[in-house]
């Protein structure tokens, strides 16, 4: 039941009240090689030997780390620390050989290829030792206020001078975004909100999906490694009808989103997933971006984070919301760009242009 004191909270909040209280964090999948190793070593002393590297920078600045041997689930993590992650669905090079042949169509079984207890680090008989290892860099949460805090302070501990990151398609960024004005909302208002946040997401996505390279774009829209909204809920309605069963669902299989089809569909793995979210309770809602291309360009992630948070910002407001939708829908996606383009720049600083100008024509890790 809706109280006075919440309905004069919602009356009182503004675009800037909202989005200052945002919190994120980033999911990093990359491959790592280090590159003074002069022997043979397991794969789990690579592992362990970037985190206790990593740990020991980051520590000098405030900032904890954890360390799970298992992919990052809902349940095992509240995002206080750092953490590194094993990642079986990344797959990465072991010899120079196999890097120059790694095409975007792979076969292998990565879990099994991956956690193999033959995969070692080896010598390569022309360029020596040349294995990757599959790994996720988890950040803590951020307040939207420390965004810098990040990028100009920790991030640093990630550019070591003994290893390199390797880049394929395997691979992305996951934006992780919350706010904890929508978290004090009521369940119904919550729901509310959550509805116009994905219902503008599903507006803009073409916008959005254009600014990525084109292997990220072609991804999304195949369904690959991050399905377009569009290709399951397909319009408004079927995303207004059908949105909390399908991500209540979690990784179980959710059939028939998609009207008149026979797909199948894993709501994790979806262009936004969200965290959090129960039939009867979305308290701690998480928006879960997966659809970043890989990179290590601190700048462009600042600009996706800010990019993000704003959109969510706008539709948590119900007035703010429609009087921009007013303005969007039913327009192309170049209309889109130029009328957001102004909304975002009269909201936060220059952002835009620093996803416009890259190449997209850009391999993963290019941006």
């Amino acid at each position: 039941m809706e109280t006075r004191s919440s309905r004069r909270q919602k009356q009182m909040v503004n675009f800037s009240d909202i989005y200052d209280n945002t919190k994120f964090g980033l999911e990093i999948e990359t491959c790592i090689y280090p590159v003074n190793q002069e022997d043979e070593i397991e794969l789990w002393e690579v592992e362990m030997n970037f985190y206790e590297e990593l740990k020991e920078c980051l520590e000098n600045s405030n900032p904890k780390m954890d360390m799970f041997n298992n992919a990052v689930g809902e349940t095992n993590n509240n995002y206080d620390k750092w953490m590194i992650v094993q990642d079986a669905s990344i797959k990465c090079p072991s010899t120079q050989e196999e890097k120059e042949n790694f095409e975007e169509e792979f076969e292998v079984d990565s879990r099994e290829f991956i956690l193999s207890k033959s995969y070692k680090i080896r010598e390569d008989e022309d360029d020596g030792f040349l294995t990757y290892f599959p790994i996720e860099i988890v950040t803590s949460a951020y307040n939207i206020k420390d965004i810098d805090v990040l990028f100009q302070e920790h991030f640093k501990c990630l550019n070591s001078d003994n290893y390199a990151y390797g880049f394929n398609s395997s691979q992305g960024i996951h934006y992780n975004i919350s706010n904890s004005i929508l978290n004090k909302y009521n369940e119904k208002d919550r729901k509310d909100a959550i509805e116009r946040i994905l219902t503008l997401i599903f507006i803009l996505e073409e916008m959005i999906v254009n600014w990525l390279p084109e292997y990220r774009k072609n991804e999304v829209y195949s369904g690959r490694f991050c399905k377009s909204l569009r290709l399951i809920f397909i319009n408004k309605e079927l995303l207004s009808k059908n949105w909390l069963r399908f991500y209540s669902k979690k990784e179980d299989i959710y059939e028939g989103v998609s009207a008149g089809t026979d797909e199948e569909y894993i709501s994790k793995y979806t262009l936004l997933n969200l965290k959090n979210i129960y039939p009867k309770d979305t308290s701690n809602v998480v928006f879960e971006f997966r659809l970043g291309s890989i990179h290590m360009n601190k700048e462009l992630m600042k600009s996706w984070i800010i990019l993000l948070s704003t959109i969510i910002s706008i539709a948590i407001e119900n007035k703010e919301y429609f009087s921009v939708l007013c303005d969007l829908e039913g327009t192309s996606s170049e209309t889109q760009e130029e009328i957001f383009g102004k909304i975002l720049n009269e909201k936060k600083e220059e952002t835009l242009g620093v996803i416009e100008r890259l190449p997209k024509d850009g391999e993963p890790g290019s941006g």
